[in-house]
């Protein structure tokens, strides 16, 4: 199937495995004007009761003495990194190779604000501190994604629900956030067919695409538990995914 073809079949499934309901723009803008009041006003370039209310019941969560609303993590991220860099009047960040900055923002760091990176540690485990002390030059800033998403985040109890078959393995072990990698072993587009058959017959979608890994015969998917997660069984995701294997080995 091509993408287009996946984004229809996706569109009408009920149930998914992964992450949040699919909304609309308008029910998305819908919900955010049911959130507010008739009294409520606009926030202009940052200031206004909404904003900085909403900023102050943030730092209030973390125990921080004042929070700001970022459009975007990209954008927060390479504030942050410049304004340390700049305190300390030394542009070297330090960073995972795995890093968001590293390998989805184009080096944005470096091409905007002149900031030289060290990659720390392998990019296929998380970062220790023998990594870091390994480091033989002065760091103006050091970047630590939690969870680092590109080998697995984390997350519990899913665990459990997945380790019943042998043909799947979960990065981490256990998991310890909402995110982690579902790692399959199986012929990839056998797996990805099998999943997209069960969507179209049962308007539930494990999965609609694997990425490949160093290992021959594994693939993995990102899982993210949302709400659209939360109400599937955990006997209703172990026979899907039954159901998976059953159709991969028949074909």
């Amino acid at each position: 199937m091509n993408e287009q073809e996946i984004q229809r079949l996706f569109k009408t499934c009920e149930r998914f495995l992964g992450s949040w309901y699919p909304q609309t723009p308008k029910q998305t803008l819908s919900e955010l004007a049911a959130y507010t009041n008739l009294e409520d006003d606009f926030d202009r370039y940052g200031a206004g009761e909404l904003i900085t209310l909403f900023e102050a019941d943030v730092a209030q969560l973390l125990g921080k003495e004042a929070a700001v609303f970022m459009p975007s993590g990209t954008m927060c991220q390479q504030i942050a990194l410049r304004i340390w860099t700049d305190s300390r009047k030394l542009p070297r960040v330090a960073f995972h190779p795995t890093c968001h900055l590293e390998i989805h923002e184009e080096q944005a760091y470096r091409k905007l604000h002149n900031l030289e990176s060290v990659l720390v540690g392998q990019a296929q485990r998380m970062l220790t501190l023998k990594d870091l002390e390994s480091i033989p030059e002065p760091l103006g800033a050091l970047l630590l994604e939690l969870p680092q998403r590109e080998i697995g985040g984390q997350l519990p109890t899913w665990e459990e629900v997945l380790s019943s078959f042998p043909q799947i393995e979960i990065l981490p072990s256990p998991p310890q956030t909402n995110m982690m990698h579902v790692f399959m072993q199986g012929d990839h587009e056998k797996l990805v067919d099998a999943s997209l058959k069960i969507a179209r017959e049962t308007k539930t979608l494990l999965f609609a695409r694997l990425s490949p890994t160093i290992v021959p015969h594994w693939s993995r998917f990102e899982l993210t538990v949302g709400d659209a997660s939360l109400n599937l069984k955990n006997e209703d995701i172990a026979e899907l995914f039954s159901r998976l294997f059953i159709i991969v080995d028949n074909v």
